[in-house]
């Protein structure tokens, strides 16, 4: 059997970090290959994209909770508003590695391809853009690496929030009377009748 650490603050941090790298990996992986096949085009590339979108976010869920269990297991001391902590914090810390590669990427877009992209897209709606429109979005390109940060970063923390939602109670239950459960008491812990 594996030996378990103390729980720290300083361990849940590190850890989090640790978890919010491998987070933002996968999540990465998934966006890229949700990307690949959005490229393919027409109804069946739209239908394919947003299967892979569905497939990304269920991925992500499954490997975050993985996550949380795994770390519960490996510290002693570990309560239910901790493990919520350090949920929190992972999705904190992937959603700011995330945040940063893709307003990386947003600027290594050359204006004329952005351009170019967004008025195929817009052409393919049934309204058509006038040129007030484009001249906003003209404008409105120098700051998007800085609202696709911003946007990111609030995407990220918020499945981040959501998933911790979901999965700490069962990871680790918390007690209605206030006295906290750690994890020694959740594997022994046997039903009352």
């Amino acid at each position: 059997m594996e030996t378990r650490k103390e729980f720290s603050s300083a361990a849940s941090w590190n850890s989090a970090a640790v978890a919010g790298l491998m987070m933002a990996a996968v999540t990465l992986a998934l966006q890229f290959a949700s990307t690949l096949a959005g490229g393919i085009g027409g109804i069946g590339g739209g239908f394919l994209s947003i299967v892979m979108w569905v497939a990304k976010i269920v991925c992500c869920a499954v490997f975050f909770k993985y996550l949380l269990k795994r770390f519960a297991t490996s510290y002693n001391g570990v309560g239910y508003d901790s493990l919520k902590n350090y949920g929190l914090k992972t999705g904190l810390f992937s959603s700011l590695i995330i945040a940063s590669i893709l307003a990386f990427m947003v600027t290594k877009v050359p204006a004329a391809e952005f351009m170019e992209a967004f008025q195929e897209q817009m052409s393919q709606m049934p309204a058509g853009l006038d040129s007030n429109t484009m001249d906003s979005v003209e404008k409105m390109f120098p700051k998007l690496p800085v609202w696709s940060f911003f946007f990111y970063l609030a995407y990220g923390c918020f499945w981040g929030w959501i998933f911790t939602l979901m999965f700490a109670k069962d990871t680790l239950p918390h007690d209605a009377f206030g006295d906290p459960l750690d994890h020694d008491d959740v594997d022994d812990q046997t039903t009352l009748l």
